[in-house]
């Protein structure tokens, strides 16, 4: 996809302003209320949206009453089916992602985020290091550290920031499917032998 194209698709689902991107479906343990808590704290002081993709689920209370009281809540923007061309063009045109989660098998979002050149705040916990090692910025949980984490994210330099997504990249181009399934037939391979 061109960047124009990607700009034009983008432009079609959200304004043109700053945001903060999250790809999760509203299950309690993806912890998307905490995210709607947090940037709620940050204020309007950033100037950016936050735009959430996904499906409501088992934590959709959570997120409603979190939206309810965040002060932010007309800069929230909710959207869900999206095609896969529509999902890479936010994560390309995201200042940051966060994929707040507090259990991941492994964290798929955040490695598309990291392969799309959005600078990644998640959670310290499951793969995450493993995934990002010091590539990406992590918080402890709370509503509090997130929101700090954001706002330094979203505060750092273009020199820092393009810094930033490079070494994420170098570090998402180390995963790949081919790797995966070569790895995968090799655990197999000695599970026979």
């Amino acid at each position: 996809m061109t960047r124009e194209e990607g700009e034009g698709r983008r432009n079609a689902l959200i304004p043109r302003e700053p945001y903060v991107l999250c790809v999760a479906h509203t299950y309690p343990h993806k912890n998307v209320h905490t995210l709607v808590e947090a940037f709620g704290m940050m204020g309007s002081e950033t100037g950016c949206n936050l735009v959430l993709v996904g499906t409501e689920q088992r934590g959709e209370p959570l997120v409603v009453k979190a939206l309810s009281t965040c002060g932010g809540r007309g800069r929230v923007i909710r959207l869900k089916g999206l095609d896969r061309r529509d999902l890479i063009a936010l994560y390309r045109g995201a200042s940051v992602f966060a994929f707040p989660s507090l259990y991941e098998g492994f964290g798929l979002p955040v490695l598309e985020a990291m392969t799309a050149g959005a600078p990644v705040v998640t959670m310290d916990a499951g793969p995450m290091r493993e995934i990002g090692g010091e590539t990406l910025r992590y918080f402890d949980g709370t509503a509090p550290d997130l929101a700090r984490q954001l706002k330094w994210a979203l505060g750092i330099d273009a020199t820092a920031r393009e810094d930033w997504v490079r070494e994420s990249r170098e570090r998402a181009a180390t995963y790949s499917w081919e790797r995966t399934a070569d790895q995968t037939l090799e655990v197999l391979r000695s599970a026979c032998s």
